[in-house]
């Protein structure tokens, strides 16, 4: 049976991986205000498709026309032809929704952290819930935020993140990939040690220490 119109919420049409995210400091109901009350829409984060079969391999869908008449194209060898057609039109998830995801999660960082618009963030995509992290811009590079160092109020996930990150970066197995011409493994080594310590400089910069100190006074 289709889902009726009214069963589906504003929350329901999020992408998984964001809804997932979201769900990791928010309740169902608190994302669907916090949605609501940021001025998203349905038509935000939805696009309208037409379909020749009833598309019952989607979770999420909204009838909005039966019978509906539209164009496609059918390819026979090297040529092809627009032939009319009669099928249904569905709300769907927008197949590019991720595109939306930097402002949502601005909107939901900026309601829960009064001091979170005094940084410059970037903000990506969701693709994976569990590794997903935001970047502060700092004079001399990009800080790796985790936003569980924001939730926790924890910098030392900060510091954890960029350690953990740059050593991978630096390690001497990575020699294949990233060495230089003519660069013996030991001045590889070398190099990739003063640009770990270049990368450690991030967390000393005002930016950086101006997010610890934020971190450590919220109550």
């Amino acid at each position: 049976m289709e889902t009726k119109k009214e069963e589906i919420m504003l929350v329901d049409w999020l992408n998984t991986s964001l809804y997932e995210l979201l769900l990791k400091h928010y309740t169902r109901e608190e994302i669907q205000n916090r949605l609501l009350c940021s001025g998203f829409t349905v038509e935000d984060l939805t696009d309208l498709e037409n379909y020749r079969q009833e598309p019952t391999w989607l979770k999420i869908k909204q009838l909005v026309k039966e019978n509906h008449q539209f164009t496609v194209k059918e390819y026979c060898g090297e040529w092809s032809k627009e032939i009319t057609v009669r099928g249904f039109r569905y709300r769907v998830k927008a197949k590019y929704q991720g595109l939306k995801h930097s402002k949502i999660l601005r909107a939901f960082l900026n309601t829960s952290f009064e001091w979170f618009s005094g940084f410059n963030w970037d903000l990506y995509e969701v693709s994976n819930a569990d590794t997903y992290e935001i970047y502060l811009k700092t004079s001399k590079g990009s800080l790796y935020v985790p936003l569980e160092a924001l939730y926790n109020k924890d910098f030392s996930l900060i510091e954890n993140r960029m350690k953990t990150y740059w050593s991978w970066y630096c390690k001497e197995s990575n020699y294949n990939l990233n060495h230089k011409k003519d660069e013996t493994l030991g001045q590889f080594n070398e190099r990739k040690e003063a640009e770990f310590q270049a990368y450690m400089q991030i967390l000393e910069t005002e930016e950086a220490q101006r997010l610890r100190l934020t971190l450590a006074n919220i109550s």
